[in-house]
C-alpha cells in the first residue's frame, strides 16, 4: 500500500476511536455503567439513541468483567496489562481510582498522533494526572514511541504493524515475558490487514508464555444483518478486514490456536448477557430508557463476540470465562435444512430509466388479506420524503391488476395517526377490518378499536369523484352512536411520483382510482383491554358471533401482558376471556393463528425477562381450555416472526433467535403429530439483503406465501427497510 493511501486508512481508524469514546461517554451519563473519567477525553458530549446505549453498555461490561476477574485471580502477584488500540479509553484511570491495579503495571498503545492527543489530555488534567504514580511526559523518547511514563502507567505511540519497534519499546520500559499478562485489543485487529493481526496474535503468544489474550471482534459477515454492519464500515472507508476470513467464532477460535494459544473461549454478546449479567441488572437497564428496538438488540449481540486464548498459569481463568456460558462451539441446534434462493421471488422492479421504483419498504406495520388478489397494509415505520418516521398511512396491494395504491390517513384525527406493532384484522364483512393497539412511542400506547372500512368504486369523471367524497359516510349504529370520519385519498401525475412494485414481471403505479375509506371509532367500555403493542389478534367464531380475539402484548416500561379479550363485532364490546389449563408465558412479539375454526395457535414470543420462547400453546376460545404442545424436537425459540396454519401444519416464518446457528429459519409445526422442522432462509442478495424479522406475511396458498416489509434500525449502522414484496414459496 502507497505510504499516503495507508496513512488516509489509519487517519479513519482514528476516527473510530472519537466516535466510540462519545458512545462510551453516553452510558455512563444515562447510568449504564460507571465510568466517571470517560468525560474528560470528549471534548463535547452527545446523548445516543437506547439502542446504541446498549450495545456500548454490553461491551464495557464485558471488558471491564474479563479484566477484573484477571487482576482477581493473579491477586497476589505482579501482574501487566496491555491495551492494544487502546484509543481513548479509560479503563486503568477507571481501575486505578478503584483500587483494582495492585501490583500491576497498564501499557497503552495506539497511533502516535493520537496518543499526542491523549497523552496531553491526561497531562493537563489534575484528576487524570493524580492517578499516575511519579508520572512524567518524555517527548525526548519518542523515537522509541514513548510518549508518558510512571511507576504504573506507560502510553506508547506505536503502530501495531510494526513489532520490532512495539517489542524494541516495551522492552526498553522494563516489560517482563514471566509475569501474568492481559492483552486486550477492543475492536483493533479486524482493521489491520489479516497478515498484520496474524502476527500480532503470534506475537503476544511468542512473547508471554503466561497471558490472556483478549479481543472483541465484529462476527457473521453472511447474513442480513452482517451484510449492512460491512457496508456502514466500507462507507466509512474502515473496512472490517478480518471478518471475511474470520467469520465465526469456530473460525476466530481456531486462529487462536494456530497461532500459539494453548487454551480458547469464545462467547458472543447474547449468550453473555443472558449468562453472566444478572436478570436483575438485566431489568435494571431495561427501565433506564424507554426501549423497543428488541431484535436489532439481539442482532448486534449476535454479531459480536469476545474471543479469547490463554497460555501458561494464565489457563485457570478458562474455568471463569467457561462459568454459565453456553458456550458457542457446543451449542445445540436442531437439524436444520437450506430453503433454496430460488422459492424467493422479488416482486419488485430494479430501478430503470423509464420508471421510478418504489417498493414497499417498513417495518412494525400491520397488514391483512381482503382476497387472494388484495392485501391492506397499515402504518409502522418508514420514509417519507427522504425521512425516516413511523407511518399513519395504507397501502392497498392489487396482485391481479398489479398495482399499489396510497391511501394517506386522516392528519385530523388521533385513531388512524403514525402508530407501530398495532393488529390489523380482516373481517367478514368485505373490506371492513378492526384495528386495535399499537403506539406511537414506547411512552404512548394505546388500546383504540377502529372499525375500517375500504369503499373502492371508481368514479369515471372528475365531477363524479368530487359528488362521491360529498356523499361518502358512514351510518353510525343505533346502539353506538360514535364518531365517524370519511377520508379520501386520491394520487395523481405529477404529484406523487409514479412507482413499480413488480409483482409479476412488471408492475407500474398507474394514477390510481379514487379510494375512499371510513371509519368509526368504537367506544371503549368500562371493560377494555389495556393500552399495548406487539400482542396478536386472530377473527374467530364464538358461541355464533363473529369476534376478533387478541392475546398479550407489552405497554409502557416493562409490563408484559398474558390476557385474553374477545372483541364481539356485532354489539362492540370487548370481554375479557377466563384462559383455564395450561398458561403461556406471558408474551410479546408472538404469532395467533386460528385453526380448526375455533382453536388459537399461539407460538414464540419474548418474555418479561427478555428470553425468547420455544412454546406452543392451543387455546379453545369456545371453551377458554389451553394446552401446550410439547414438540419433538424442541421449537428453535424466535420472536418478532409470522405465522400460518395450512391444514394441520403451523409455519413460523423468520423471526429472533438470539442464539440460533442460523439467523433466520422457517419451522413447520406438524400440530397433531407434535413434531417440528426447520429450514434456513437464505440472505437472497447482497446489495439488498433481506431481514425477516418486523415483516408481515399473507398466505396466498398453501404452498405461497408473500413476505411484506422487513427490518430495523441497524445498531449505529443506519437503518435496513426490506425491498418487497416477495413471493416465498413454502417447504413442502
Amino acid at each position: 500500500m502507497p505510504r499516503s493511501a495507508k496513512g488516509g486508512n489509519d487517519t479513519r481508524v482514528q476516527g473510530t476511536n472519537d466516535s466510540s469514546i462519545v458512545s462510551k461517554c453516553s452510558i455512563t451519563a444515562q447510568g449504564y455503567f460507571q465510568d466517571e473519567y470517560l468525560r474528560l477525553f470528549v471534548s463535547k458530549t452527545a446523548r445516543r439513541s437506547p439502542l446504541i446505549n446498549r450495545g456500548y453498555y454490553i461491551r464495557a461490561r464485558a471488558v471491564d468483567d474479563y479484566l477484573k476477574q484477571f487482576l482477581a485471580t493473579n491477586q497476589d502477584k505482579q501482574k501487566q496489562i496491555i491495551s492494544l488500540g487502546a484509543g481513548f479509553d479509560s479503563a486503568f484511570f477507571r481501575l486505578q481510582s478503584n483500587g483494582h491495579l495492585t501490583n500491576t503495571t497498564f501499557y497503552e498503545v495506539d497511533f502516535p498522533d493520537l496518543v499526542k492527543r491523549k497523552g496531553t489530555i491526561i497531562k493537563s488534567n489534575e484528576e487524570l494526572s493524580k492517578l499516575l504514580i511519579n508520572g512524567k511526559n518524555v517527548e525526548s523518547n519518542t523515537q522509541n514511541g514513548i510518549y508518558l511514563t510512571s511507576e504504573n502507567y506507560y502510553l506508547l505511540g506505536v503502530d501495531l504493524t510494526d513489532l520490532n519497534l512495539l517489542q524494541r519499546s516495551l522492552k526498553q520500559l522494563g516489560i517482563s515475558s514471566e509475569a501474568p499478562t492481559f492483552l486486550l485489543s477492543e475492536c483493533v485487529l479486524t482493521y489491520m490487514r489479516v497478515s498484520s493481526s496474524d502476527a500480532l496474535i503470534q506475537w503476544a503468544a511468542e512473547s508471554f508464555p503466561n497471558a490472556v489474550f483478549l479481543t472483541y471482534e465484529q462476527i457473521h459477515p453472511e447474513d442480513a444483518f452482517g451484510c449492512v454492519m460491512q457496508k456502514h464500515f466500507d462507507k466509512l472507508n474502515s473496512r472490517l478486514k478480518a471478518i471475511g476470513t474470520y467469520p465465526t467464532t469456530e473460525a476466530q477460535l481456531l486462529r487462536l490456536k494456530n497461532l500459539g494459544w494453548q487454551g480458547i473461549t469464545a462467547v458472543d454478546m447474547n449468550s453473555y448477557n443472558t449468562t453472566r449479567v444478572s436478570l436483575t441488572e438485566r431489568m435494571r437497564v431495561e427501565r433506564l430508557e424507554p426501549f423497543d428496538e428488541f431484535e436489532e438488540w439481539h442482532l448486534q449481540c449476535n454479531h459480536y463476540a469476545v474471543i479469547a486464548g490463554y497460555n501458561g498459569d494464565c489457563a485457570e481463568m478458562m474455568e471463569y470465562f467457561k462459568q454459565g456460558h453456553q458456550m458457542i462451539s457446543t451449542l445445540k441446534t436442531s437439524s436444520v435444512s437450506i430453503l433454496e434462493d430460488s422459492t424467493l421471488t422479488p416482486l419488485y422492479s430494479q430501478p430503470s430509466s423509464t420508471v421510478s421504483t418504489k417498493p414497499v419498504r417498513r417495518f412494525g406495520h400491520a397488514s391483512a388479506l381482503l382476497h387472494l388478489d388484495k392485501i391492506l397494509v397499515s402504518g409502522g415505520f418508514g420514509e417519507t420524503e427522504g425521512r425516516h418516521n413511523r407511518l399513519g398511512d395504507f397501502l392497498l396491494i392489487d396482485l391481479k391488476t398489479k398495482r399499489l395504491d396510497e391511501i394517506p390517513a386522516s392528519p385530523r384525527i388521533q385513531e388512524l395517526g403514525p402508530r407501530m406493532h398495532h393488529t390489523l384484522t380482516a373481517l367478514s364483512q368485505d373490506a371492513s377490518f378492526l384495528i386495535f393497539g399499537g403506539r406511537s412511542s414506547p411512552t404512548k400506547p394505546t388500546n383504540s378499536t377502529v372499525i375500517f372500512n375500504l369503499d373502492m368504486k371508481s368514479p369515471t369523471t372528475a365531477e363524479d369523484e368530487l359528488d362521491q367524497v360529498r356523499s361518502t359516510s358512514l351510518a353510525s349504529s343505533p346502539s353506538c352512536p360514535n364518531k365517524s370520519e370519511t377520508i379520501t385519498g386520491v394520487s395523481q401525475d405529477g404529484i406523487k411520483e409514479n412507482t413499480d412494485i413488480l409483482l409479476d414481471e412488471d408492475l407500474s403505479l398507474r394514477c390510481p382510482e379514487t379510494i375512499s375509506y371510513t371509519y368509526l371509532q368504537v367506544d371503549l367500555n368500562d371493560e377494555a383491554p389495556n393500552p399495548r403493542w406487539r400482542h396478536s389478534a386472530i377473527r374467530a367464531v364464538r358461541k355464533g358471533q363473529e369476534c376478533v380475539v387478541i392475546f398479550g402484548g407489552r405497554s409502557s416500561g416493562d409490563v408484559i401482558f398474558g390476557d385474553c379479550w374477545c372483541f364481539d363485532v356485532n354489539v362492540l364490546k370487548w370481554k375479557q376471556l377466563d384462559i383455564t389449563g395450561a398458561q403461556p408465558t406471558p408474551p410479546h412479539s408472538h404469532t395467533a393463528c386460528l385453526w380448526q375454526d375455533s382453536r388459537m395457535v399461539i407460538a414464540g414470543g419474548l418474555s418479561a425477562d427478555l428470553c425468547p420462547l420455544n412454546s406452543v400453546y392451543v387455546i379453545d376460545v369456545e371453551s377458554c381450555v389451553s394446552q401446550e404442545i410439547e414438540l419433538t424436537p424442541t421449537l428453535s425459540p424466535r420472536y418478532s416472526h409470522t405465522a400460518h396454519v395450512v391444514d394441520d401444519k403451523l409455519f413460523l416464518i423468520g423471526g429472533i433467535n438470539p442464539h440460533g446457528a442460523h439467523c433466520y429459519t422457517i419451522s413447520i409445526v406438524n400440530l397433531t403429530a407434535a413434531t417440528s422442522c426447520e429450514y434456513s432462509l437464505p440472505v437472497f442478495d447482497i446489495d439488498r439483503p433481506l431481514m425477516f424479522h418486523g415483516h408481515t406475511s399473507e398466505l396466498l396458498s398453501a404452498t405461497k406465501i408473500l413476505i411484506i416489509g422487513g427490518g430495523g434500525n441497524c445498531f449505529s449502522f443506519g437503518t435496513h427497510l426490506n425491498d418487497t414484496p416477495i413471493l416465498m414459496g413454502l417447504p413442502l
